[in-house]
């Protein structure tokens, strides 16, 4: 017998219930029967053997609520604990500890956690710089509130949002009706957009032109605050790939030709 006829005579005794060789390949197929019953031959094993859990065929919804608990619990041990631990060693290593240090001047005008920030978003620090920020303000504001308070059972997007309300009072009046009333995070954020809204000061400096804080945020990005020059290095662009590359060079021939018609209307 040649090496493919022995070849083919072994795969014919390597079948399954419900299938049988191939006269010519000599490949197991399944039989009409056994598609008909759904057994066919998958991976060395038969869909038929293959059962899903009651819950894929029918909402389980005591399942569904018992799992958004346990995911809830989860997060709390890890993110929202993390995001705290973070602010509350921040607060230490960068402030002595002191809450009225972090309050007394911008955080931007400190050496040092600029330094750290300009790290943000890299493998050695793989954050985002917002992400500091407000850790650091959630940790001073905890400081401020009562033991117990129910600002610090909400979750981090919900105590993220409260941050604008900077009263410590009313974060933790409208933290408690958000524990309470299960509240999502855009409801909160709603709640707090009505708060300053309603709360808005008709004094001070007029809002700035939507033009000129747009062209301040530019600036501020591609700017090193210290030097003055381009907040990138080469050492970075040389990390790139070529897709990112290519993709820098489109954005770049974007922002010059809007940067054209910026100059032109204020001309």
């Amino acid at each position: 017998m040649s090496r493919n006829a022995h070849s083919k005579s072994s795969l014919a005794l390597v079948t399954v219930p419900g299938s049988e060789a191939h006269p010519l390949c000599g490949r197991t197929v399944n039989t009409p029967a056994a598609e008909a019953d759904g057994a066919t031959e998958r991976g060395g094993v038969t869909t038929a053997e293959l059962k899903l859990p009651s819950c894929a065929r029918q909402e389980d919804k005591s399942l569904v609520a018992r799992a958004a608990g346990d995911i809830r619990a989860i997060l709390a041990r890890t993110v929202a604990h993390g995001m705290a631990e973070v602010g509350e060693y921040l607060l230490r290593e960068f402030y002595d500890d002191n809450p009225a240090l972090y309050r007394s001047a911008s955080h931007a005008k400190h050496a040092s956690i600029r330094l750290l920030e300009q790290r943000c978003g890299t493998m050695e620090l793989p954050v985002r710089r917002t992400f500091l920020v407000n850790a650091l303000q959630i940790a001073v504001l905890s400081r401020q509130l009562p033991k117990g308070a129910k600002f610090l059972e909400l979750p981090p997007s919900h105590r993220v949002e409260l941050l604008k309300l900077r009263v410590p009072e009313k974060v933790e009046q409208v933290a408690a009706k958000a524990v309470e009333a299960n509240l999502s995070v855009q409801k909160v954020r709603e709640i707090v957009r009505k708060d300053r809204e309603r709360n808005k000061s008709g004094r001070g400096r007029p809002p700035t032109p939507a033009p000129l804080a747009a062209l301040r945020l530019c600036v501020r990005s591609l700017r090193d605050p210290d030097t003055g020059r381009l907040v990138f290095r080469k050492e970075e662009i040389s990390t790139m790939d070529d897709e990112a590359l290519a993709e820098a060079v489109e954005l770049l021939e974007v922002l010059m030709k809007r940067a054209e018609e910026f100059v032109r209307l204020v001309s």
